[in-house]
């Protein structure tokens, strides 16, 4: 049960000032192919509002936890969300501190990140400016690529801390122009590697457009491209991702089937450099792909059961974009483009208000040109249990 508290505070009659707190526990036990791991996590939280209206608040959050690793235990501990939020206008909106980002379209950055956004609305635009650093983040929490020289001073151990980098993003949505639940996003970012002394630095032009047709239908297309500059030499790349979500009539009303391709290029792919992203981004269950020189083919279906449960599956098809980069450092390619298949299932159940756990399962068969590295079967089973208090 989650416990509320309301202080008014009698000095200041004027004024309204409450306090709401809790915790929330998460433990994980997956099990992968041949790596057994525990992860539990503690987010204490508070929250702060210091007036009626709610025009200043101030969130706060702790993250603990501990990955037990084949019996090593790693104990971790730093700042969670953790913001202010002020709304001096109803359509005007800031947050400051430690705070969530991701572009529309799951691309180019997501993740925990330390800056500010600036959110301005007038139908039918919104307009929203941000810039984080990166520099203050456990490598735990966000996972940024690192190029060779972050490997050099990050991937010791010993150091908890990702990369010092700083981006900025612009964003412009359009909503309902050109017809009801129409959108269309315009996303412009731009990375900087403090680290290096040679100037390296990218920007990413992002363009998203979602709309409905028929009366079961919806679409969502985007379409990003990157400019590199790295010791004088330029370098574009690129990503796409298409998703068509089906809502059948005959079926539970929150029942949907999704079909889902994404790609990206890799080196000497029509003159274009291998996509490389702000952001980590695993696009397999069992086959932890880094989105980079990858083709995917999905589809998905979920389920809602009322309000206790939902089961997703999933089918997706791995491709390689180019001959020349790998998909992983110790996978010898050759020229098989196909990589593999890989089947999937996850189920939330939602016993209580603030009690629910997770099991889900991923196998992945790949080639039989990938078989020796890859392992010919990757697997992986896990169990989650979540409790809010």
């Amino acid at each position: 049960m989650k416990t509320r508290i309301a202080l008014a505070l009698f000095f200041l009659p004027f004024c309204g000032f409450a306090l709401d707190f809790g915790i929330f526990i998460e433990n994980e036990f997956f099990v992968e192919s041949s790596l057994i791991q525990n992860n539990f996590n503690a987010n204490p939280w508070f929250n702060v509002k210091f007036d009626k209206q709610n025009k200043l608040s101030f969130f706060l959050s702790f993250e603990l936890f501990n990955k037990n690793k084949n019996s090593e235990h790693d104990f971790i501990s730093s700042f969670g969300l953790t913001y202010f939020s002020y709304n001096p206008l109803p359509c005007f909106n800031i947050l400051f501190g430690r705070l969530h980002y991701s572009d529309k379209a799951l691309l180019i950055a997501d993740g925990v990140f330390d800056g500010f956004t600036g959110e301005l609305r007038t139908a039918p635009f919104k307009f929203t400016v941000s810039a984080f650093y990166t520099g203050l983040l456990q490598k735990e929490q966000t996972k940024i690529i690192m190029n060779r020289t972050d490997f050099e001073e990050y991937e010791d151990s010993k150091n908890y801390y990702t990369p010092k980098k700083i981006f900025v993003s612009a964003e412009t949505e359009i909503k309902d122009v050109f017809g009801y639940r129409n959108q269309i996003n315009i996303n412009y970012i731009t990375l900087y590697d403090i680290n290096r002394n040679d100037g390296f630095d990218s920007q990413y032009l992002l363009l998203s457009a979602g709309f409905p047709f028929f009366s079961d239908f919806s679409l969502f297309i985007s379409s990003a491209t990157g400019f590199a500059k790295n010791a004088g030499q330029d370098m574009l790349h690129h990503a796409a991702k298409i998703t068509l979500d089906y809502k059948p009539a005959f079926t539970l009303p929150d029942d949907v089937f999704s079909f889902c391709f994404l790609w990206s290029s890799g080196r000497g792919d029509g003159g274009s450099g291998a996509w490389t992203s702000i952001s980590f981004f695993e696009q397999g269950e069992a086959f932890k792909a880094p989105f980079t020189n990858l083709a995917a083919a999905c589809i998905f279906y979920k389920i809602k059961f009322l309000k206790l449960a939902n089961v997703d599956s999933a089918f997706r098809w791995f491709f390689r974009t180019s001959n020349e980069l790998p998909i992983t450092a110790d996978i010898n390619t050759g020229n098989e483009m196909f990589i593999g298949q890989e089947l999937a299932f996850n189920a939330d159940f939602i016993l209580f208000s603030d009690f629910a756990f997770n099991s889900g399962f991923g196998i992945f068969i790949p080639q039989p040109i990938y078989g020796e590295a890859l392992g010919f079967v990757l697997w992986k089973f896990k169990l989650t249990v979540k409790i809010q208090i």
